[in-house]
Order: structure tokens, then C-alpha cells, then sequence
């Protein structure tokens, strides 16, 4: 959905949503359904395993980068190389924070598999932290309240040239 609507309020702007393959046969569903097959395309794939083709000059990810927590610097620079110059790293994901009791209505979204041994949840600053390891030249970071709770922000921008 946050591709349709960044593709809609732009009318030359073309995007591809890079889904889990029974995702993405729902996703291409709702291109359709919306009218945008023309201008958004859907590629079945798992990112943490395959190739991001590009260039691209966004690449945006929403809560789905605890799956790859222990992988952010090998996904990191698989986005950063995806990239055209001057191109942006956008997530949008939950940020633990205050010794892991902050945000609140994220600690109960990881409680059952931390009880049993999993670690799901990512501390404010991880991606950030990854985003500069990577080569990203700048790295802005924010929390912002969204339908899911707070969620944190981290744009990284890598280098012109």
C-alpha cells in the first residue's frame, strides 16, 4: 500500500514492491485492483536471500527488518548497492528503547518469542548504526506515531557520486 500511494501522488513516478512470493500474488491483486499495474510491478522474492536488481532511487521497508536483525549489515549493503547515487534508505520500524520497556504497545508483539529464546525486537539506533557501517552518507532518524504505535524512522542517503 505505501508504494500505491507514493506511485498515485506522483504521476511519473514508477515503483516495485519486492514481496515474499505468497505475498506477492496478493499484492499484484491490488496493484490491479487500483489501477496502477502500468506503473507499479511486483517481483516474489526474499530479500534477506536474493538480489534487488535496481537502480532505484528509494527503497523503503516497513516493519519487516526484524527478520533480518542479525543480517542488517550484508542486507544494508545489498540495498546501498541497489541504489542509484543520491538515492534513499527509508524504514519504518518498531525502535525499543528504555531497557527494552518502551515502546509499549511493542512489547507484547515480542514477548512470546523472546519467552522462548527468539530476539525480534530492534533497539533505537540498530538500523541507524547499520546505515553508516554500510556507506550511507547521512543517516536521519526520528519516532513517529503511526496506526502500529511508535515506530521509528531512519532515512539513509548514500553518496552523489
Amino acid at each position: 500500500f505505501y508504494t500505491m500511494a507514493m506511485v498515485a501522488a506522483h504521476p511519473t513516478m514508477e515503483g516495485v514492491i519486492f514481496e515474499q512470493p505468497a505475498v506477492a500474488e496478493v499484492a499484484k491483486a491490488f496493484v490491479a485492483e487500483h489501477g496502477l499495474e502500468h506503473r507499479v510491478s511486483v517481483i516474489a522474492g526474499d530479500y534477506a536471500q536474493d538480489g534487488l536488481q535496481g537502480p532505484y532511487d528509494l527503497v523503503f521497508a516497513s516493519a519487516t527488518l526484524n527478520f533480518a536483525k542479525e543480517r542488517f549489515d550484508t542486507l544494508f549493503a545489498k540495498v546501498h548497492d541497489a541504489l542509484a547515487p543520491g538515492g534513499v534508505f527509508m524504514t519504518h520500524q518498531d525502535g525499543m528503547r528504555d531497557e527494552r520497556t518502551r515502546p509499549a504497545n511493542h512489547i507484547t508483539e515480542f514477548l512470546l518469542a523472546e519467552m522462548m529464546g527468539g530476539d525480534f525486537a530492534i533497539l533505537q539506533g540498530e538500523i541507524a548504526e547499520a546505515m553508516l557501517r554500510c556507506g550511507f552518507q547521512t543517516v536521519r532518524s526520528f519516532t513517529k506515531t503511526s496506526n502500529m504505535g511508535d515506530m521509528d524512522v531512519d532515512i539513509g542517503r548514500k553518496r552523489v557520486a
